[in-house]
């Protein structure tokens, strides 16, 4: 099975939007996690100097800090081979008094990359490092999960990232479609927004992938009917996401 990679980068300053994101991750992590498994991990370390980052413009193009709190999630897409699954929703928060002079770095989207990991790069300044936070977060995805990178990116983009960069071939892949889609939803009044109406409706638009027969995962009742309770645009998204991610195309592992 074949790679493709992917790369998402951006900012979101506000410690209250950066908690709902990683409170709405997890629970699709955990909602999802049957079909994909796809698992979460809540992220709030205070990391200690030397943590190296990328401040173009210093010499060299980097710096190293120390008592930097990244805060977020942590979503880890289980394959079979040694390639890069992690999709990092996490944030700088705070760095140390010490590095006032440098540019804000509050809010930027990281990759906290360890030692070993350090080693995977060329930059000999990075390999050299014990601790670099990347200032993006890049995958090595399987051909078959193409579209499920999208569709999770233009979501984080359109209910909580707006300056949400992410590339697969192209940039803001779906996005556009996305958000025509949600504005569509948006239009019905709250009690006649259906979460399984958004599905056939998105699927029917982005002319999406069948569902396999190897694949009978489906969004239950007590979900769906939560989701259609609250009635919200982003309500009805997360369960339609929750919905098709469940029952998203994949290679049978054998």
């Amino acid at each position: 099975m074949g790679s493709v990679h992917t790369l998402s980068s951006g900012r979101l300053p506000n410690a209250a939007a950066q908690e709902r994101l990683a409170s709405r991750l997890a629970f699709i992590g955990e909602a999802v996690s049957p079909a994909l498994d796809l698992k979460h991990k809540r992220v709030d370390v205070t990391l200690p100097a030397p943590v190296l980052v990328r401040v173009p413009g210093t010499e060299g193009d980097f710096a190293e800090i120390g008592d930097v709190r990244v805060v977020g999630t942590e979503l880890e897409l289980a394959d079979f081979r040694r390639d890069k699954h992690r999709f990092a929703f996490t944030f700088i928060r705070s760095i140390g008094n010490d590095h006032l002079k440098l540019p804000d770095m509050s809010g930027t989207l990281v990759t906290i990359e360890d030692e070993t990991e350090c080693k995977l790069y060329k930059s000999p300044r990075i390999r050299a490092a014990s601790c670099y936070l990347a200032d993006h977060s890049t995958q090595l995805l399987r051909y078959d999960l193409e579209l499920e990178y999208d569709l999770i990116m233009a979501y984080v983009r359109r209910f909580f990232m707006p300056g949400l960069q992410y590339w697969r071939y192209r940039p803001l892949g779906h996005s556009l479609e996305y958000r025509h889609w949600t504005n569509q939803i948006g239009k019905l009044p709250p009690n006649e927004r259906r979460v399984q109406s958004a599905v056939e409706g998105w699927i029917e638009m982005t002319k999406w992938p069948a569902i396999t027969e190897w694949h009978p995962c489906v969004l239950d009742d007590e979900l769906r009917l939560k989701f259609e309770a609250e009635g919200t645009v982003e309500a009805i998204a997360t369960g339609a996401l929750v919905a098709l991610l469940r029952r998203a195309h994949r290679e049978r592992l054998e």
